[in-house]
């Protein structure tokens, strides 16, 4: 669809929309859909904002609507705003995988990897096929220039179209290889050619370090057909090289004249005791599952394939009841349990005489852990020392 037919869609959609918020004036999904189109359709922050605000006036705890603002306040880069909207909603709903990923994104966009990483960890345990949150988690690989640890993460994705993309953008951005413009430029049409288009756009991450004006170029069409994928574009760190720019900055200024919003949220207040997913009885039982599964003869952590969908699977449990569990019965997050078993099978199988003829690494991937990354980030988080040095100190 072009930039015009595009255009004409969105003009009949609103008269829908605003038919509809006529209809339910008592309805917070017809607001927030109305803001939805607004804020993300039409980018008119201001109106989605009102839309919104009337959504919080017959529900002031809507997750999604918190949300949705939350959404607006980053991409005009009021992240103090932002994040308080999306505590509002992980308040109330600790177990979106799209909330965490809306408050990673926020650190994403500041530069802070490290947090923006172990939220979308958060997100992933409830749902390890969340494709927002698998490309913003490459994303973050990359401008941490950590590209083990983003090959280790690739390698446990299967539904991802063209992974070497990956790869391609950490070349050209720190200069490891060089390509062929023709290359690049069938690559780059062959991302546009995709339908639906890519959450984020890495068409637009490559021609930035191929080709800046060309970028300019491309990025003014997308916010001219008003992308999603680009709505925080004056935030996003791969498009660095372009800020210099005069028609960049003039883009700048046309899309955000003015960045302010009347309404600024408070600080959502902090819940003594979280709300409880499982009965007591309920806790208890799936806590002696849970345990069943995890010691011998089943030992399910072995697996370096398995999953919170899978394990839920097997006590019976929705996975993000076996989240809460986890979280808030236990005190570990899904990835933490699960290595805690494999560490101490590793550690049982180091010290064993008969095994030493394998490498660490072997011992650890027969443990249950998927990455040498994973195994060693892990193993000295947890006790100090780096496998080798374990070794040495208990043999």
């Amino acid at each position: 669809m072009g930039a015009r037919e595009l255009k004409h869609a969105f003009a009949k959609a609103e008269v829908f929309f605003k038919s509809g918020k006529d209809l339910g004036k008592k309805s917070v999904y017809a607001f927030h859909s109305l803001a939805t189109h607004e804020f993300w359709g039409l980018w008119d922050y201001k109106n989605a904002n009102q839309s919104l605000q009337k959504a919080l006036e017959i529900n002031p705890m809507d997750t999604d609507v918190h949300e949705c603002l939350a959404e607006i306040h980053t991409s005009l880069g009021d992240f103090t705003s932002a994040l308080t909207s999306i505590d509002r909603s992980l308040q109330t709903n600790p177990l979106s995988p799209n909330h965490y990923y809306t408050k990673a994104n926020i650190f994403y966009l500041q530069g802070h990897y490290d947090t923006a990483q172990k939220l979308l960890n958060r997100s992933l345990e409830i749902d390890p096929n969340f494709a927002l949150s698998i490309q913003l988690k490459l994303a973050t690989f990359i401008h941490k220039a950590e590209r083990e640890n983003m090959r280790a993460f690739l390698s446990q994705q299967h539904n991802l179209i063209y992974p070497e993309l990956y790869e391609i953008l950490y070349d050209l951005l720190y200069k490891e290889r060089t390509y062929d413009r023709s290359f690049i430029i069938q690559f780059i049409q062959k991302l546009q050619a995709l339908q639906p288009r890519p959450l984020m756009p890495w068409d637009l991450f490559l021609m930035v370090q191929f080709d800046r004006n060309e970028a300019v170029k491309l990025l003014c069409s997308k916010v001219e057909q008003k992308m999603g994928q680009v709505i925080n574009f004056k935030h996003e760190k791969f498009l660095e090289p372009l800020r210099k720019q005069t028609e960049y900055n003039n883009l700048v200024k046309k899309t955000f004249p003015d960045n302010s919003l009347t309404f600024k949220p408070e600080r959502p207040q902090p819940i003594i005791r979280p709300k409880e997913y499982l009965t007591e009885s309920e806790t208890e039982h799936f806590l002696i599952a849970l345990k069943n599964k995890m010691q011998p003869p089943e030992s399910v952590y072995l697996n370096a394939k398995l999953t919170l969908r899978s394990l839920a699977e097997m006590i019976d449990l929705h996975p993000n009841k076996l989240s809460w569990l986890l979280n808030e019965k236990i005190g570990k997050n899904f990835n933490d349990y699960v290595n805690g078993y494999r560490l101490k099978a590793f550690q049982k199988k180091a010290t064993d005489p008969n095994n030493s003829h394998f490498t660490l690494l072997g011992l650890a991937y027969e443990s249950g852990f998927n990455s040498k990354s994973v195994f060693n980030d892990f193993f000295k988080k947890s006790t100090g020392l780096t496998p080798k040095e374990w070794v040495k100190k208990n043999i």
